[in-house]
């Protein structure tokens, strides 16, 4: 069997293949297709180097696995979301010299760690692709401006430790230009959606600086209500959850 899927991404539209031959699969992967290999008997599918997306229902796959099957096997940045004025995607090497100027902001300094010189950040971000991405499928994302393209700001899922336990927790950090115009709203109001539609994370934390009153009131009118304080790096936190 041999089927052919049109999909469709914030960059191009290409063709998904899916085989239930691994042979095929393996021809397909091997001249740089995007391949889903299909078997019946998932539990027990063969291994298949070089084959990472597999599904026992091609007939049920959702568009959300499928675009994100041909994203990664074409290295495009997976497209998160799409808000009435943002779309949200993963980050790229390519957009670090614009995501330098999103924290070269006093506000932003005083509440966040810097980025690396630019050689490490790169690096940084390579790693976090591979590992972050690939691997667990979400984590900080970079919000774009849909009139100007440019990018506006970075939120998203990472998993964070807290008085020794593990959360899930929310983050942001908005453009100083894009502030206060509704943008963190839309996108985290969008990221909390996918978090619970395509993740099944349902219950994500915000911790925020306590002195940090605008990321406070955001995380209110995200429904998110204060838990307790905690001490991290010798400053006080707020630990927000819906």
């Amino acid at each position: 069997m041999l089927k052919k899927i049109q999909v469709s991404t914030i960059y191009e539209s290409g063709i998904l293949f899916a085989t239930d031959d691994p042979d095929m699969a393996l021809e397909l992967k091997r001249t740089g297709e995007a391949v889903l290999y299909v078997c019946e008997d998932i539990e027990n599918a063969p291994f298949i180097d070089g084959i990472k997306y597999i599904t026992d229902d091609i007939d049920g796959c959702d568009e959300n696995f499928l675009r994100m099957a041909y994203s990664r096997q074409k290295k495009l940045p997976f497209q998160v979301a799409e808000t009435e004025r943002t779309v949200i995607r993963e980050i790229t090497v390519e957009d670090l010299p614009e995501l330098y100027q999103v924290y070269d902001d006093d506000e932003v300094r005083k509440f966040m760690e810097p980025l690396y010189d630019y050689d490490k950040e790169k690096i940084y971000t390579e790693n976090y692709i591979a590992n972050m991405y690939e691997v667990c499928g979400y984590g900080l994302w970079l919000v774009f401006d849909k009139a100007t393209g440019k990018l506006a700001g970075r939120a998203g899922i990472s998993v964070r430790q807290i008085d020794g336990e593990y959360y899930n927790e929310l983050g942001y950090v908005i453009r100083k230009e894009f502030r206060r115009k509704g943008y963190a709203y839309e996108a985290c109001k969008a990221i909390l959606e996918y978090a619970s539609e395509n993740l099944h994370i349902y219950n994500p934390v915000i911790v925020t600086e306590c002195a940090n009153t605008a990321s406070k009131g955001l995380a209110n009118k995200l429904g998110f209500r204060e838990l307790g304080t905690t001490f991290m790096n010798e400053k006080e936190y707020a630990i927000y959850q819906i």
